[in-house]
């Protein structure tokens, strides 16, 4: 069954709704495109990305984990039981603050990602570059642009805060 796609889902105060669905589209089909490249290696993009972080880190906290893969805290922290369980990271308090909790990539997360890093298909899916399309003015326009919505995005969400 097609959905039926309506504007008036959105009102609009003088924004652009089908502007801001579109750019949802953009990053919706690019992230199931990356997302394709992991199905058969029992690991999700957010799980890739955070293996990724904490080979670069000592380690995270749960809400650093929130901030970069763009989700809530409980979110942040499934992700985490859930590679826990994997045994690709381990949770442990803060021996500075008994209070936080700090997560560290383990040997067995840091070969897994080495492994799933080599994986061929991984790779063409991550080098592609959706913006290939563009000429280099049309990207610092593009950059620019969307720089600027971004910037009205979180000043309006900080006004609500």
């Amino acid at each position: 069954m097609a959905l039926k796609q309506t504007a008036e889902l959105v009102e609009d105060r003088g924004g652009n709704p089908e502007v801001m669905a579109l750019i949802g589209k953009i990053q919706l089909t690019w992230k199931k495109y990356l997302q394709a490249s992991l199905v058969g290696e029992g690991m999700t993009l957010k799980q890739y990305y955070t293996l990724l972080q904490l080979s670069a880190n000592p380690y995270l906290y749960p809400t650093n984990i929130a901030e970069f893969l763009f989700c809530d805290r409980p979110t942040a922290t499934v992700v985490i039981k859930n590679m826990a369980r994997q045994g690709w990271v381990v949770r442990e308090r803060d021996p500075d603050n008994r209070k936080m909790i700090r997560v560290t990539i383990t040997a067995k997360g840091s070969d897994r990602l080495k492994q799933v890093r080599q994986l061929p298909e991984l790779r063409r899916r991550f080098e592609a570059n959706p913006l290939g399309c563009l000429n280099e003015g049309e990207f610092q326009d593009l950059t620019e642009l969307l720089g600027r919505v971004y910037q009205r995005v979180r000043d309006l969400a900080d006004d609500e805060l």
